[in-house]
């Protein structure tokens, strides 16, 4: 039987992960073998309006429609976010869930369980995130989860992509008004945004609809700078990580027992020293951990949540 046959006859679940940049929705059969995957915009309950997030999942879901995942077919939904503590923002979920024509009432995770699912089937270990935001969870043998950071971009998120994006923009500032050296950001931002001066920076970042993600997109400039050894771009590298690393131990120094940690987040995933230089100084101060990058993406945590949720295992 093919794709199409299975799920015309067939009953399916979906799992959600929404992020500070985008949304991923796994629609599995009932054992868990993916059978679609799509992308969609941004998901976040602390900081989005109700009107953009009810847009983002109905238009993500009539596609789904199209690919022939008729609503009433669905025997499960997950979705794995931030905020979904708060009760308005589960109830407007639920909501949506049922204005798209699902029969059933979705599952609300929290994105650290999601994260820590995709990264450990048993769910317990030590997950480092650098995305849009960053935050670092990890439960022990106790089944007690501990956490470090992840309390927005406003507050914290150090070593993040929006961290990075925004020291980007500070450094190409305080070098167009001599108060530092001269960076080769400067020029990249400015090719990055099609802009030519200061002043049209500015007038970009403070526009009413600039949202978090637009920040953070710059944090690819930094890496590629870096490569040509800017010294500020290299200064922003070594301060993530650095950031990066504080999150880490001040979880790990509560699980003595755990000894794997796993890098997540576009940051750890995609920018080389970055990564070395995390992964570096915590072996320095936890030589017998092990450190490995994330071979899951959180909307699969998701999956697997459901999955034992039901009793059972893919």
């Amino acid at each position: 039987m093919d794709i199409n046959e299975k799920i015309r006859y067939g009953s399916y679940i979906l799992a959600i992960d929404g992020g500070g940049t985008k949304t991923v929705i796994l629609a599995a059969d009932c054992v868990g073998t993916i059978m679609a995957r799509l992308e969609a915009g941004p998901l976040n309950m602390n900081g989005q309006k109700e009107e953009t997030v009810q847009k983002m999942l109905l238009g993500a879901f009539a596609c789904l429609k199209q690919q022939g995942f008729a609503m009433e077919n669905c025997m499960q939904i997950g979705i794995g976010t931030a905020g979904i503590s708060n009760p308005v923002a589960a109830g407007l979920l639920k909501k949506i869930c049922k204005r798209a024509g699902f029969l059933c009432e979705p599952e609300l995770f929290g994105d650290h369980e999601t994260a820590l699912a995709a990264a450990f089937p048993s769910c317990k270990g030590c997950i480092l995130i650098a995305g849009t935001g960053s935050v670092c969870m990890g439960t022990g043998e106790s089944g007690i989860l501990y956490r470090a950071g992840g309390y927005g971009h406003l507050i914290d998120d150090g070593g993040s992509a929006y961290f990075i994006g925004r020291e980007i923009l500070s450094a190409v500032v305080q070098s167009e008004d001599c108060r530092a050296k001269k960076t080769l950001l400067v020029q990249m931002v400015f090719e990055h945004l099609q802009i030519k001066t200061t002043e049209e920076m500015i007038r970009w970042i403070y526009q009413e609809n600039r949202t978090k993600s637009d920040i953070a997109s710059l944090a690819v400039l930094c890496g590629a700078a870096a490569e040509k050894m800017d010294i500020t771009a290299c200064g922003i590298q070594d301060r993530s990580a650095d950031e990066l690393v504080k999150l880490a131990k001040a979880v790990l120094h509560r699980i003595p027992e755990e000894h794997n940690l796993v890098f997540a987040g576009s940051v750890l995933l995609k920018n080389k020293e970055i990564c070395r230089r995390t992964k570096e100084q915590m072996l320095l101060e936890f030589p017998h951990l092990h450190v490995k990058l994330a071979e899951a993406e959180s909307a699969e945590g998701t999956l697997r949540l459901l999955l034992k949720k039901k009793g059972e295992t893919k």
